[in-house]
C-alpha cells in the first residue's frame, strides 16, 4: 500500500510527491526498500493514489521489479487495498496475502522474513496474522494488540485490537504488558478475507467489487473505477475487520521497527553523534542535543537547542520541538486553509516523461531545470509565455508547428509565445535543458 500523504513529515514530504517515495537513507525510497524486502516472497502488487503513479511506476522500474500497480482516484484507507489484493489473489491463484504499508522502516531483513515465515507456518490456525511490535514508549501514535496464550515460541492468540489510545492509556498497556504496536503488516488467507468482509463490510465488499470489476487497464496501470470507488468509505483495516475477529494471530518481533510517521520516529532510527544529533546536509552546531537538523540547499546554523526538529528545503522551513513532531499535520492543515502551494508540490515536479525543478522564479518570468528521460517526449502544448531553451546534455529533436530542429549540447532555440511545440529526448542519456519563460518576450 503506497498510498498516504505522509503530511507529519512536511515539508520534505508533500502531497504530490510523499515521504513513500522519498530517498531518505540511501539511494532507495521507502517504497523501493519494501519492495526488495519482499522481493522473494511473491508478485508484488502496488496499490497507489492516482496522482502518484507515475512517479511509483518510475521507481518500480529502477529497482527492476515486475510489479502490477493499481491506482486509486481517492484515498479510502487500508480495508479496500486489502479487499483488491484478496480478489486478485483468487483470481490468480496465490495462497496468502501479504499486506503491507510501504513507509515501513525494518532493521534486520532476515528476521523480518523468519518473523513473515514463522506467521505463515501457522496460519491454518487462524487465517489471518500479523505482527506485533513491543513497545518501548507509551505511544499514542499507534494502535495496541492485546494477546492471549502463546501458541509457538513468539506466536500468540489475539485478544483484541486497540485503536491510538490517550498517554493515560497507552501508559498503562506498558506498565500492565501483554500489549504490542500494531504494525499494520497483516498476512491471511483471501478466501477466509473475503468471507469477513462480506459477513461484516456487505456493502464495502460490493462497491470495492464494482470499482475493480469497471476498472480501466494499459500495459502499465489498472486504474479503479472513479464512480464506484467514490462511495466507498474510508476506513481501516483494523476498524472493518480486525477489530471483529476473534482467530488472529501475532508473530512478536525481533527486529528494530517503525513507522516512519513523524520527524520524531526518524530521529530515533536515525545514527546519532555524541549528543544525541542527527545532522544532514551542511549543517554547524553549537551547544545542541538529541535533535534532528536537516538541510538540502544551504548552510545552517544552529546555537543552544535541545530536543528540536529543524527542515530546511528549498522553499519551506520547519522548525519544531522534537515532542510536538505529531502535530505537524496541524501545521500542514493550516496551509492548507490558506492555499500555500508549498503544501501539495515541491519545487521539483514530476511528470511521465520526468521531472522538471524550479530555480527561480519571479512576477515576470521563471527559470526551470527540465529533465526528459530517454525517448521520452513532452506531447504537444500551447505556451501562454515565450521561453528560451537551452540544451545542456543530450540530444534533443524539436517540432514547432510543423518545423522540425534537432539540438544539441550547448545550442539553443528561442520559442515564441503561442507557438504549438513538442519536444523528444531521442539520445539514450537524460535530456537536460535549462527553460526560460517570460511573461512578455525577452
Amino acid at each position: 500500500m503506497a498510498g498516504g500523504s505522509g503530511t507529519r513529515m512536511w515539508p520534505l514530504s508533500r502531497e504530490l510527491y510523499p515521504k513513500q517515495f522519498i530517498k531518505i537513507f540511501d539511494k532507495f525510497s521507502l517504497l523501493q526498500k519494501t519492495l526488495l524486502r519482499n522481493e522473494s516472497l511473491g508478485k508484488p502488487l502496488v496499490i497507489v493514489y492516482e496522482e502518484h503513479k507515475f512517479i511509483a511506476a518510475q521507481q518500480i522500474k529502477e529497482i527492476g521489479i515486475d510489479a502490477d500497480l493499481i491506482t486509486e482516484p481517492f484515498p479510502k484507507n487500508t480495508a479496500p487495498p486489502s479487499i483488491i489484493a484478496s480478489i486478485i489473489a483468487i483470481n490468480e491463484g496465490f495462497k496468502n496475502v501479504l499486506l503491507l504499508p510501504a513507509d515501513h522502516y525494518i532493521s534486520d531483513e532476515k528476521e523480518y522474513l523468519s518473523g513473515i515465515n514463522m506467521l505463515s507456518n501457522h496460519l491454518e490456525k487462524s487465517n489471518i496474522g500479523t505482527i506485533g511490535i513491543k513497545p518501548t514508549s507509551p505511544n499514542t501514535g499507534y494502535g495496541y494488540i492485546q494477546i492471549k496464550e502463546p501458541i509457538y515460541k513468539k506466536v500468540y492468540k489475539v485478544q483484541k485490537f486497540v485503536e491510538k489510545p490517550n498517554l493515560d492509556l497507552a501508559e498503562n498497556y506498558i506498565k500492565q504488558g501483554g500489549y504490542f504496536w500494531n504494525s499494520g503488516i497483516f498476512l491471511y488467507n483471501p478466501h477466509y478475507m473475503i468471507k469477513k468482509v462480506k459477513d461484516l463490510q456487505k456493502g464495502l465488499f460490493d462497491k470495492v467489487s464494482e470499482s475493480l470489476l469497471f476498472a480501466t487497464k494499459d500495459s502499465v496501470f489498472t486504474r479503479l473505477d472513479k464512480d464506484s470507488y467514490s462511495t466507498i468509505e474510508a476506513i481501516s483495516i483494523d476498524y472493518a475487520i480486525m477489530e471483529h475477529s476473534s482467530d488472529i494471530i501475532m508473530f512478536e518481533a525481533n527486529f528494530d521497527w517503525q513507522d516512519l510517521g513523524a520527524w520524531g520516529s526518524l530521529w530515533q532510527i536515525s545514527e546519532k553523534d555524541s549528543n544525541k544529533n542527527c545532522f544532514y546536509g551542511d549543517v554547524i552546531a553549537q551547544d545542541v542535543t538529541n535533535s534532528y537538523i536537516m538541510s538540502n540547499r544551504k548552510l545552517a546554523s544552529v546555537i543552544g537547542l535541545n530536543n528540536i526538529i529543524v527542515i530546511d528545503t528549498e522553499d519551506a522551513l520547519l522548525v519544531a520541538d522534537k515532542s510536538k513532531s505529531e502535530e505537524v499535520k496541524q501545521i500542514v492543515n493550516q496551509l492548507a486553509s490558506l492555499g500555500k502551494k508549498e503544501t501539495r508540490e515541491h519545487r521539483q515536479v514530476f511528470y511521465p516523461w520526468g521531472y522538471y525543478r524550479i530555480i527561480d522564479i519571479d512576477n515576470l518570468y521563471i527559470i526551470r531545470h527540465i529533465i526528459v528521460l530517454s525517448s521520452q517526449i513532452l506531447s504537444f502544448q500551447y505556451n501562454n509565455q515565450s521561453a528560451h531553451w537551452v540544451i545542456i546534455q543530450g540530444i534533443a529533436e524539436i517540432i514547432i508547428d510543423t518545423k522540425i530542429i534537432k539540438l544539441s549540447e550547448k545550442s539553443s532555440i528561442y520559442i515564441e509565445k503561442s507557438l504549438t511545440h513538442e519536444l523528444t529526448n531521442i539520445g539514450d542519456i537524460d535530456l537536460k535543458i535549462i527553460e526560460i519563460q517570460m511573461s512578455h518576450s525577452i
